[in-house]
């Protein structure tokens, strides 16, 4: 892999309170996959940083060195030319994909050897990416800025990378606790509600009609 020194996910609008929450189900699927994945921990472990939301329009003028990886949203948003430009001047650029497991395989496909990876950490760590870009979204619809966590959470999530690629598997999953720890603080600063996650099983068509008692046993609050 190219050594990295920034990692931009590409948005398409001028900062994230521009990106819409009424996206097309196709869109938004690339939009959250692509935030996700840019937390892979080979590329936290190389750019030694956090990814960062960089407006499409706005390609770094130097972007040697940098992972630039592009939603199918941001594509129109793009000048002409651009992506390849930053490809051959030494980026790396992961676009064109919406599939979480395709996005994953071309980050992967960056560096000779992933194999020593935990398929099960690589997932934590796109978790982490997918509750701090939620929390993002959150924080500013309600107009709260909190600069001094990224330090802490950068060390944090660096740390938990560094320890994925060499295979600690017990420090990874102590950093990566921290991390998660570091976010629930902060959203508990602006949002201090019980958050719930419920999980809704649909039956199948021959298991109609549902009785009220078949209806709450699908329902299940985790």
């Amino acid at each position: 892999m190219t050594a990295l020194r920034e990692i931009k996910v590409l948005i398409p609008g001028h900062s994230l309170e521009d990106v819409s929450t009424e996206a097309s189900e196709s869109d938004a699927e690339g939009l959250l996959n692509v935030f996700a994945v840019a937390w892979h921990p080979l590329l936290l472990a190389q750019a030694g940083r956090i990814p960062e939301p960089q407006s499409a329009e706005d390609l770094p003028d130097d972007p040697a060195g940098c992972a630039l990886l592009i939603p199918t949203v941001s594509e129109d948003w793009l000048p002409h030319g651009r992506a390849e430009e930053a490809r051959a001047r030494g980026a790396v650029v992961i676009s064109g994909l919406r599939e979480r497991a395709e996005l994953v395989a071309a980050v992967q496909s960056t560096t000779a050897d992933p194999s020593q990876l935990d398929a099960e950490l690589v997932a934590d760590f796109l978790a982490l990416g997918t509750c701090h870009f939620l929390m993002e979204l959150l924080s500013r619809r309600m107009h709260h800025f909190h600069g001094n966590v990224e330090e802490p959470l950068r060390q944090a999530a660096v740390a938990a990378a560094e320890a994925a690629m060499s295979g600690d598997t017990r420090t990874t999953r102590a950093r990566l606790t921290e991390c998660f720890e570091i976010l629930t603080e902060t959203r508990e600063r602006f949002y201090p509600v019980d958050c719930y996650l419920i999980d809704i099983c649909l039956l199948a068509p021959d298991k109609m009609p549902l009785k009220p008692y078949d209806i709450m046993s699908s329902v299940n609050f985790i």
